[in-house]
């Protein structure tokens, strides 16, 4: 690492605080209560590339869901040449995220004409349509549950307001003054993300912060192989069962196998239930979120 000591300390610091003051603003300028009471949100810094470089301390289940997310934009656009005022918005399971209450949003972050980050938001909406108000229990698959936003490039000024994406969503929601407000107040989050880090930038200049960004992540990777190194080697098991899926009383079982070798880990979900009829599903991002919080609450 060239970056000094004390400079590192600062900007990864100010890097955290940035995906942290994201979040507070998001709640702050929500309409709904699941997002001002609960906080069902995150917020996060990612690099040009989508890895993670800073995340808010909010939702667990959202911890790294950001970039399984962005991996999915970046298999269908390029994002590299995404412009100012664009974005990319989806809350579509089979796409990276986690169910549809969820809207992931990203928007890029520009130095002079240069992609260097994006800030991302996610946040828990009230309501998105379907057979009822929030999550439907009774919903027996997708096309029940609400509105299905599949991965979209979006032009901010043109697709909200009175353009096509607000139209869209304001036609399937309950209280679409509410669930639009939301919307609004991830886009404002996202700013704040944007204004911050070129204050960063400005006062560090660009290579230094880039290059704390990577150390950043170079660093926690160092400490969770350090951690898991100090786990003996072997194989460790767990079950436990969910009551049922809300259509039968029949008990579903959550299997994984964790195989520790030195300064791996590989978590075999192999055992566990077959996908089932209802809400309960857990989605791939669902699935690596919660294994990584455990792990990460494991490891310390």
């Amino acid at each position: 690492m060239s970056v000094d000591p004390a400079a590192f300390t600062i900007i990864s610091q100010g890097l955290a605080s940035i995906a942290q003051e994201m979040g507070e603003q998001l709640v702050r300028s929500a309409y709904s209560t699941i997002i001002r009471e609960a906080r069902d949100c995150s917020t996060s810094l990612l690099d040009a590339d989508g890895r993670v470089i800073a995340q808010a301390q909010f939702c667990p289940i959202h911890m790294n869901s950001f970039s399984t997310v962005f991996e999915a934009f970046a298999a269908k656009y390029d994002v590299r040449a995404l412009r100012p005022g664009e974005a990319l918005l989806t809350n579509d399971p089979y796409s990276g995220g986690q169910h549809l209450n969820d809207f992931v949003l990203f928007t890029p972050i520009f130095s002079e004409d240069d992609l260097i980050a994006f800030s991302a938001s996610i946040g828990h909406h009230l309501d998105v349509g379907g057979g009822a108000a929030g999550p439907n229990a009774a919903a027996g698959d997708i096309f029940s549950e609400g509105l299905r936003i599949p991965l979209l490039k979006l032009n901010l000024e043109r697709d909200l307001g009175s353009g096509i994406l607000e139209e869209m969503i304001r036609a399937n929601v309950r209280p679409p003054n509410l669930v639009m407000g939301d919307v609004y107040a991830q886009v404002a989050a996202n700013r704040t993300g944007e204004t911050r880090l070129l204050e960063l930038v400005e006062r560090f200049g660009l290579g230094r912060v880039l290059e704390a960004a990577r150390a950043v992540q170079d660093y926690s990777e160092r400490l969770a192989r350090a951690a898991i190194a100090a786990i003996p080697d072997g194989a460790y098991e767990a079950e436990d069962f969910v009551d049922d899926n809300g259509f039968s009383d029949e008990p579903l079982r959550v299997a994984v196998r964790i195989t520790v070798r030195g300064e791996t880990m590989h978590l075999d979900f192999a055992g566990s239930a077959p996908q089932t009829r209802g809400i309960i599903n857990s989605p791939l991002t669902s699935t690596i979120s919660s294994a990584l919080g455990a792990v990460a609450l494991l490891l310390g």
